[in-house]
């Protein structure tokens, strides 16, 4: 029974920021050891990290779909081509804010404190765009 608990807390909307810090640094860590791989095999790094974030940004919409925002999906009608075009368009708006706070940030703090402020940025911004727009709990019209 205790097994059973776990895991109902664990799939629940409660526990759903935990599910997306635990997808979003899984694929932070896809996307480092992918951009390692790539540049160790001579890949120009600009390139390499261009790849390893696309990848990366695959397997975050398979685990948000999957995991993150499973109970959501599996009531709505959005057409998976859909989803995963807002999905995109999401975490491209939010990489633009992570850059833009590190910029800004690293003018005045240094280069690794200016990442983190600009990581937590986008990290925030992404959670609550792909909680309230692409994997939003629509309530069924009543007749």
């Amino acid at each position: 029974m205790k097994k059973e608990r776990l895991v109902a807390l664990l799939l629940s909307e409660r526990a759903r920021p935990l599910r997306f810090v635990f997808t979003g640094g899984l694929c932070g860590l896809i996307q480092l050891l992918l951009f390692l791989l790539l540049t160790r095999a001579d890949w120009q790094p600009l390139l390499a990290n261009i790849i390893a974030f696309l990848f990366s940004a695959q397997v975050n919409f398979v685990l948000s779909i999957s995991f993150t925002w499973s109970d959501r999906i599996q009531t709505e009608r959005k057409g998976l081509l859909a989803r995963w075009l807002a999905f995109h368009g999401s975490i491209l708006g939010t990489a633009l804010l992570n850059q833009l706070v590190f910029f800004l940030a690293h003018l005045l703090i240094p280069d690794q404190l200016a990442a983190i402020a600009g990581i937590g940025a986008g990290a925030l911004a992404n959670f609550v765009l792909l909680d309230r727009g692409v994997f939003r709990h629509r309530q069924k019209a009543r007749n």
